[in-house]
């Protein structure tokens, strides 16, 4: 229905041609349209009522029903225990009742002696053989007598020391029941039944039956109880006397795990308030987590508590299955309830709706051939007349708006309503229109006086208008400005240009004297050049002939280096012979003495000794006159080295002198080829400096007649200017 409305007065402000309210619906449009359709929201908003509505009863029968499911199911759970607790406790006042049945056996016996009770004790166990392990009896002496013939250790084992021996005698007048132990015969954990046995006013014993604890685990494990949770055995003080769990059960030595203190007192609590009444049902988190309820009820024979764990899971169990049936059920008639709306919903809204879309969208478009049935009596009905005659209105509009783009504006607008902005909007701008018109026609005739005001900051076409024409008035005023400064300059150019062409004229003359003095600069240098070769070409012959001259005279110095140090050699070898010819003569010396000592048979030896004496005395000589001879010649031949080393030296010098000289030489030709080519290339710019001025003259007379048609036309364009009118 908002989305009704809402188009409808979209249609009627379109109509009446209110576009001013028409832009505030379109927020409002968009604001409520959240959703695709309306047919898609009315079927959403009411699904979503259905589905509150059936979650809310969903809600409140389940939570009801889960009130009455628990109640009744604690209330079962709670009705189980009592009647195992009971059966229990019938059984255990059974076995009381055995032993009591036989004490009064054995009491009226009149043969009592052992044989007599050995045989009352096995009729007893044989008639409860899957019960009793064991039957017998204790006496005051310590002694016992036993079914099955077991012999006790009497020096360690004393019947009225047993604890059911002493549990008999706390009320001799009925029977009583152990909590569970370690059996001495049989090793294993039992209880015992007792009952006193009193002859002629006297104790005579105590009958006892032993039942192992795997016959009470058995009857405690096999309760229905334990399908769904598991049941448990505490006596009276909190010791578990049989639990499915072997940490909690008794361990094997027979000690007790108590409620109050097992896994570090998590279960204190719940025993606190088990015991606070013979019969209670507990919501508890055991030492794992799990949320259980315990029920528990006391044995009135024994104290004992018969005690039943159920999870929380097995209580809620129906609840999940009620919700698993009930959930498809409402889903299922969510479901049809869903399709019928739908269907409803898109026969009387969504499709008309739609109908009335597409025909908005193809206007849009600009498609004004629509048709709209519009028969129906209801809010959709009304809809479609208001929108057909909005479509009407808005063809007679687009008619005059065409008539206008056509340039024809002899068309006579009639308002429909004093809130028809669009044809108020279209009287004002054909009013606009025609001023503009007007404006534009009297510069066409080059009045540029003409001024227009603009509607409004936005009136892009008047401000378009004005500022052509501002422009116009601007330019047409600088261009004759222009113009003047034009003529001026024009003829300022002219005559800049005959004194240009008569200055590049002289110019020209200058540079082609400058041209001939240069070449023969140019012929001067070249023959320079020539010469200074030439030069070159001789220092190079007088440095070689004076390099070879060089490396003769060093051949020379060591040649007479070496006569020089072969003469020192030969000094060395006179005076070796010298001193060779000193020891002969002393030998002669030597011989002649021996020869004289000798006598006659040595006259022929002394003749000898004095040839050989005479013969060095003359080598002596000999090589001391050699020795003057070659002293004398190594002196000459060390002057000539001298000589020889001055003249080598003076002859590097000249070498020298000469490279510098063949150098400098070279340098002087080099330079003069660098200017040479300088003066080429000078020349060469000269004749390009006399080209650009023959190019510069006959451009300057170019720029003559150029200035003076450029005055004319200035002229001209002042005369075009002259014609329009201008402000100011």
């Amino acid at each position: 229905m908002v989305n009704t409305f809402t188009t409808q007065t979209y249609a009627r402000y379109v109509i009446r041609g209110d576009f001013g309210n028409l832009s505030n619906m379109g927020d409002v449009m968009g604001k409520t349209g959240s959703f695709k359709s309306i047919g898609l929201k009315l079927t959403v908003v009411m699904l979503s009522v259905i589905l509150l509505g059936i979650f809310i009863t969903l809600g409140v029968a389940t939570a009801i029903s889960a009130n009455v499911i628990t109640r009744l199911s604690l209330r079962e759970a709670e009705q189980n225990t009592w009647r195992e607790a009971m059966e229990m406790d019938g059984w255990l006042t059974s076995q009381e009742s055995n032993m009591s049945t036989l004490a009064t056996t054995l009491a009226a016996l009149k043969d009592f002696s052992e044989e007599q009770q050995i045989e009352a004790f096995k009729a007893v166990q044989a008639k409860h053989s899957k019960i009793y392990f064991d039957v017998y009896m204790g006496y005051p002496n310590g002694k016992a007598n036993t079914s099955t013939g077991y012999e006790f250790d009497y020096s360690s084992w004393s019947a009225p020391e047993r604890d059911w021996y002493k549990l008999a005698l706390t009320d001799t007048s009925r029977p009583h029941t152990t909590s569970p132990y370690i059996d001495v015969e049989s090793q294993e954990m039992c209880i015992t039944t007792v009952a006193a046995v009193n002859r002629g006013g006297k104790l005579a014993g105590v009958v006892a039956a032993d039942v192992l604890v795997t016959t009470l685990q058995e009857m405690v494990l096999s309760s229905t109880m334990n399908e769904t949770g598991y049941s448990m055995l505490i006596d009276s003080n909190g010791d578990i006397l049989v639990h499915p769990n072997e940490i909690f059960a008794p361990d094997k030595d027979g000690n007790y795990r108590n409620m109050a203190t097992a896994m570090n007192g998590a279960y204190a609590e719940l025993w606190k308030k088990i015991i606070s009444s013979n019969s209670a049902v507990v919501k508890f988190k055991d030492s794992q987590g799990i949320e259980n309820f315990y029920t528990a009820h006391a044995l009135p024979s024994t104290g004992w508590y018969f005690i039943t764990a159920l999870p929380t899971t097995v209580v809620s169990k129906p609840i999940t299955s009620l919700l698993l049936t009930v959930i498809p059920i409402a889903l299922v008639i969510m479901a049809l309830a869903a399709l019928l709306i739908s269907v409803i919903i898109r026969r009387s809204v969504s499709r008309p709706v739609s109908d009335i879309a597409a025909a908005a969208d193809r206007i849009a478009y600009g498609d004004l051939t629509i048709t709209v049935n519009a028969g129906r009596n209801d809010e959709i009905g009304h809809l479609m007349k208001t929108f057909a005659r909005m479509v009407e209105s808005t063809t007679e509009q687009v008619r005059v708006i065409s008539k206008i783009a056509e340039g024809d504006l002899t068309h006579n607008i009639v308002p429909r309503s004093g809130e028809d902005s669009m044809s108020l909007a279209l009287i004002r701008m054909v009013e606009s229109t025609k001023k503009q018109i007007s404006v534009l026609e009297r510069l066409a005739d080059g009045d540029l006086t003409a001024d227009i005001a603009p509607r409004c900051a936005a009136d892009s076409m008047s401000l378009a208008i004005k500022k052509t024409i501002d422009s116009l008035n601007g330019m047409l005023r600088e261009i004759s400005v222009a113009a003047g400064r034009i003529k001026s300059a024009a003829g300022e150019t002219a005559e800049g240009a005959q004194l240009l062409s008569s200055g590049s004229q002289q110019q020209a003359e200058s540079v082609e004297q400058l041209s001939a003095t240069i070449t023969q600069i140019t012929q001067n240098t070249s023959e320079s050049a020539s010469l200074a070769g030439k030069a070159a070409g001789f220092s190079g012959t007088i440095k070689a002939n004076a390099e070879k001259g060089s490396r003769h005279m060093d051949e020379m110095i060591a040649a007479v280096t070496d006569i020089n140090n072969a003469g020192r050699d030969i000094t060395k070898v006179t005076k070796v012979i010298e001193d060779i010819a000193f020891q002969t003569n002393i030998l002669a010396l030597n011989a002649a003495v021996e020869a004289a000592r000798a006598g006659d048979a040595g006259k022929g030896f002394a003749v000898v000794a004095g040839e050989v004496r005479t013969l060095a005395m003359r080598s002596a000589d000999a090589a001391k006159n050699t020795a003057s001879l070659i002293q004398d010649t190594v002196e000459k031949a060390d002057l000539g080295s001298r000589i020889a080393k001055d003249t080598a030296s003076s002859l590097t010098d000249i070498v020298t002198g000469i490279n510098e000289s063949s150098k400098l030489m070279q340098d002087i030709a080099h330079h003069t080829d660098n200017q040479l080519k300088s003066i080429t290339e000078i020349n060469t710019e000269i004749g390009d400096v006399s080209q650009v001025m023959r190019q510069t003259n006959a451009t300057a007379e170019k720029s003559t007649s150029a200035s003076r048609e450029m005055s004319e036309q200035a002229d001209a364009l002042e005369g075009l200017v002259a014609k329009f009118k201008l402000k100011g």
